[in-house]
């Protein structure tokens, strides 16, 4: 009998310590999804410099500096939209979604004239699509991380254009 209340009390023991476990998960589930302010972590933009813009005629090409504009809009805006539900997420992503589509009929400047760089903005704006189409069905962790990938994409684009750059001007010397 003392042997079989030794397992008994051992049992016990891993099943009461395995709930406070779970009741532990739970709470840390039940705080993301409270009105608790979340940590956010997000790519930051790179935007280019006002020099590059200029030396390259980038600053001329105004559907760029459209998405690049609203790109930095959403970036700002995410903290306050994940963790308030304030401002008006799908209404900027609808307005990056067109100043991508002009932007890929707009005529690029000819250094950007390029298949990879037309390539590029295209995955940005099937990102934005994609993003403006799961808004309201992801929760507010996995949306974090559908506008990271928005802003890596757009990162991507803007590296595509340095590399561009960088190449043509060793290709000149």
């Amino acid at each position: 009998m003392n042997d079989y209340l030794k397992y008994f009390l051992f049992i016990s023991l891993i099943l009461f310590s395995s709930c406070k476990q779970n009741q532990k998960n739970s709470s840390l589930e039940e705080n993301a999804n409270s009105s608790e302010e979340l940590i956010i972590e997000y790519t930051i933009p790179i935007i280019l410099s006002e020099e590059f813009k200029e030396n390259n005629n980038i600053s001329d090409w105004s559907n760029y500096n459209l998405v690049e504009y609203n790109i930095l809009v959403l970036a700002n805006s995410i903290t306050t939209f994940i963790n308030n539900d304030e401002g008006d997420i799908e209404n900027q992503l609808n307005v990056i979604e067109k100043y991508l589509i002009n932007l890929r009929k707009s005529e690029y400047p000819e250094i950007f004239d390029t298949p990879e760089l037309v390539s590029r903005f295209k995955l940005l704006n099937i990102q934005v699509t994609n993003t403006k189409i799961v808004l309201d069905e992801f929760g507010k962790l996995a949306l974090i991380e559908e506008f990271d990938k928005i802003f890596q994409y757009f990162n991507n684009c803007n590296n595509i254009m340095k590399y561009i750059v960088d190449n043509k001007s060793m290709i000149i010397d």
